[in-house]
């Protein structure tokens, strides 16, 4: 394959090569070229070391900038190797000619004490004695901030020889260049400009009030979605069997549930709070269940489950509540406490489903008599088997309705549209084949109460499902593209240096920290001297450290063949040797001894520095407190894990009794149904 030309040229020499000053130009040009490169791309701009920016001890009006190092975006080198004094009230003035656009209106410190030089002159009215306090809150304070730009100009002429060529330039000619800087004063400028990352992290995602409402909407279909899916294929094979001790026990639980969350919603009502209405609806979404999956089954399973203990009264009960919470939970009170139109339809197609489910009864008690059914018998709880399809949908967890469904079709499209739109502007898409698959979808009509049917089910869930993975897929894109460091642009070669606070022409506050700062390995040793100390300490330990070991001996790591091997470790040098160690043994076994090692080292260096003594851990020799608060978190999860596991064997457990009961019943009816052997 032929390389490519990436834009640099550096000159090549032979032996009789006739050179010309192109030729050497063009080496001076690619090693500049190159190291420019190396520093802008590598490092980046801003400030290496010093160019502390003080006071002047005699002139309020002048500064100091201190040698130091810096680079531009460029990649040029800012050195400046002495200090320089600055006049900021000179700095000040050609500021304005610049804003003023070349006028002079005036010296605005002519007639101040700091005077055209900006030094205080002697005999002039003194400062009033709360001048300090006066300088920070005086409403003529005004900041600038001062920065370092690179420059560079020819020296040294000399003139060409002559020659017999008509062409030779007879003017002197400067045979260097000579490298330096220039100070130059700016208006604060007080907007804070986000990280370049989460800048082109929201300039892939755009308009923040559409990406708002795609999200929101997207993770609801995505929930919406996935239930639809479930529901739909459990609907076409006939509803299993349920378990009558379990979905008593389920029942009661979820009856219980919904009634202590339906008291606080009306307790704090009452109070004239604002309640969490959600919490009601999932209650009422998971008893409404429970009701729907007994309406679903066969007769004579409904009549098993019925004939259990208390399922009767239950199922009574639960329709009476979940009645009272559809008069309480108003449209109004729907529009007040859900945030976004498809939740609002969401809540209000699960109310109206499991108003279907109640008001079903009555009806098909009426035409199976053929008449009008007294009221005690309306009242009953009779096994009667629903066709509905919202209500066998959300016998299977899905709420639908055809509200819902004209809700969920305007969701779908303007998220589609927000895809298509977002990854038709996209210059960096990695997903190649989605636009192709987001235009494919076929999402549900609206549809009215007369035309629900599976099919529409079955395209929401589909719909919803797709979109939902797609925004994500959009989002992680986003996401993941800005976390590739682009190439630095170079709009501004100027580096801040500090900012400066300037009342009646003195110079009252310098602060440094406004700079940008190249972090390099010089500074972080610098922030750090620790990671020095590391270096010494695993030097010192590696090379000659005998009178230093024992007293730093690590304790809890006995049972380690590594690290008893190695011996005592001193305390800087234990922290990384600790962690090379850990894996080292056998890298399969991650034991809780080898997981404690990094908190060991650091307890070490810690207790090396400023005697620190850590909490002894749970299963050192000889060591019988508490562990720490990790481990005990740790401890606890495994406890519940452990105690949410044991719960599931137990109810396993009493299935199996219920299932083994009932077939030792069915074992003995048909021995009493058996003719007698003579």
């Amino acid at each position: 394959m032929t390389c490519q030309n990436v834009g640099f040229t550096r000159p090549r020499f032979f032996a009789g090569q006739l050179l010309t000053d192109e030729d050497l130009q063009l080496l001076g040009d690619y090693v500049d070229a190159k190291n420019r490169l190396h520093s802008r791309a590598l490092f980046g701009s801003g400030v290496v070391c010093g160019l502390e920016v003080v006071c002047q001890p005699c002139g309020m009006g002048h500064v100091i900038v201190k040698p130091g190092y810096a680079l531009d975006c460029c990649g040029n080198d800012i050195v400046v190797s002495c200090s320089q004094e600055l006049d900021i009230n000179a700095m000040v003035r050609d500021l304005k000619l610049r804003l003023n656009s070349g006028y002079d209106c005036g010296d605005p410190c002519a007639d101040s004490a700091a005077g055209a030089s900006g030094r205080y002159i002697a005999g002039s009215k003194p400062l009033p004695a709360s001048a300090g306090e006066a300088r920070h809150r005086g409403n003529g304070a005004r900041e600038y901030c001062l920065y370092i730009s690179y420059c560079e100009q020819p020296s040294d002429p000399v003139s060409p020889y002559a020659t017999d060529s008509p062409c030779v330039p007879q003017a002197c000619e400067p045979t260097r260049i000579r490298e330096g800087f220039r100070f130059e004063l700016r208006c604060a400028d007080k907007q804070d400009s986000p990280p370049a990352i989460c800048s082109r992290f929201w300039d892939c995602i755009g308009d923040p009030t559409a990406l708002e409402r795609t999200t929101v909407d997207s993770e609801h279909l995505r929930i919406y979605g996935a239930e639809a899916v479930h529901a739909v294929k459990a609907l076409r094979d006939a509803p299993a069997p349920l378990k009558p001790e379990a979905f008593a026990a389920e029942l009661e639980q979820h009856l219980a549930h919904l009634a202590r969350e339906f008291g606080e919603f009306k307790e704090v009502g009452e109070r004239e709070e604002s309640p969490e209405l959600r919490p009601v609806l999932a209650a009422v979404r998971v008893l409404g269940r429970d009701v729907a999956r007994l309406r679903i089954q066969t007769v004579e399973m409904q009549e098993r489950l019925l004939g259990v203990g208390g399922v009767r009264n239950q199922i009574r009960e639960a329709e009476g509540l979940m009645a009272r919470v559809r008069k309480t939970i108003t449209p109004a009170e729907i529009r007040k406490f859900m945030e976004t139109a498809l939740e609002r339809a969401h809540a209000a197609a699960l109310l109206w489903v499991v108003h279907r489910l109640a008001e079903q009864e009555p009806a098909e008690l009426q035409e199976a008599a053929g008449g009008e059914v007294p009221a005690e018998d309306a009242r009953q709880v009779k096994p009667i088997v629903i066709r509905d399809i919202a209500v066998q949908a959300l016998a299977y967890g899905a709420v639908w309705s055809p509200d819902l469904q004209s809700a969920a079709a305007d969701s779908l499209a303007a998220i589609r549209a927000w895809l298509l739109e977002h990854m038709e502007q996209s210059q960096n898409n990695t997903h190649c084949d989605l636009l192709c698959e987001v235009e494919q979808i076929a999402l549900p009509p609206p549809t009215s109460r007369s035309e629900l049917t599976l099919d529409d089910l079955r395209t929401f869930g589909n719909a919803a499902a797709a979109l939902a993975r797609a925004v994500r897929e959009v989002l992680r894109g986003c996401l993941c593209n800005a976390l590739n460091p682009p190439c630095q642009s170079c709009d501004d070669p100027g580096v801040l240096l500090a900012c400066l606070t300037v009342e009646d022409c003195r110079v009252i506050d310098i602060c440094n920290l406004e700079r940008k700062i190249v972090v390099s390995p010089v500074s972080i040793a610098y922030w750090i001297p620790e990671v020095q100390r590391v270096g010494e300490a695993i030097e010192r330990w590696c090379c000659d450290c005998e009178e230093e070991i024992e007293e730093c001996e690590p304790r809890g790591v006995e049972e380690n063949p590594l690290i008893r091997a190695i011996g005592p470790i001193n305390g800087y040098a234990m922290l990384p040797l600790l962690m090379i160690a850990r894996g080292c043994p056998e890298p399969r076994k991650h034991t809780a001894l080898l997981a404690n090692l990094p908190l060991d080292s650091l307890a070490h260096v810690l207790r090396s520095v400023a005697g620190y003594e850590r909490p002894a851990l749970a299963g050192e020799r000889g060591v019988t407190v508490a562990a720490p608060r990790v481990h005990e978190e740790s401890q606890r999860e495994a406890r519940s894990e452990l105690e949410r596991k044991l719960a599931d064997t137990y109810a396993s457990l009493e299935s199996v009794r219920a299932d083994y009961a009932s077939l030792a019943e069915r074992l003995s009816v048909l021995e009493k149904k058996q003719p007698a052997r003579k």
